[in-house]
């Protein structure tokens, strides 16, 4: 159990229409904790032009944080990659004590595709403890999940006893901050 807890929130968004401040401010925190701490990115709606995976997402832009030798994200040690030619959809493994963990960034209109890779990367590390960063996945009323989420759930998480936590976005409920 987890009490609700204030946590940092870096926003940005990385779609074509938005390439200016937003992206190079996003670029700008984050280098702060390159080589630092590890991180993993879940991209949303508004991280895609017209709010559709495949069109792809200034993210993976080596400029902000595609793939390149000059991407601080990009060239984390354990950042495992579902297309090595975009960085919007990863995992990265780290160590708490003795202790194994998974953190997982998926997509807002994640493949079936993804699902599947998702899926094999938690039945290759059923000892890690697992945490999912995934943009909507509880519906307007925080209290079930959307059907994407609902999807995600039924394809991939209840599979996996190790997954502990799914942090999500997308929506605000009344009383949220």
């Amino acid at each position: 159990y987890m009490r609700r807890a204030k946590w940092p929130k870096v926003r940005s968004s990385f779609s074509t229409h938005r390439k200016g401040s937003d992206s190079s401010n996003a670029k700008a925190a984050m280098t702060n904790i390159d080589g630092v701490v590890s991180y993993i990115f879940a991209m949303g709606t508004h991280d895609f032009p017209g709010g559709n995976y495949a069109g792809g997402s200034l993210f993976n832009d080596s400029a902000y944080f595609g793939p390149g030798p000059g991407s601080g994200y990009a060239t984390q040690p354990t950042l495992e990659l579902f297309d090595t030619n975009r960085t919007d959809v990863g995992y990265l493994t780290f160590k708490v004590g003795s202790s194994d963990w998974l953190a997982m960034g998926l997509p807002w209109g994640e493949t079936a595709a993804i699902r599947t890779w998702a899926d094999g990367v938690l039945s290759n590390h059923p000892n890690h403890i697992a945490l999912i960063s995934y943009h909507y996945y509880l519906d307007g009323s925080a209290q079930q999940r959307s059907s994407p989420g609902q999807t995600l759930w039924d394809e991939v998480l209840k599979k996996h006893e190790n997954v502990l936590m799914v942090f999500c976005g997308h929506v605000l409920a009344a009383g949220a901050d």
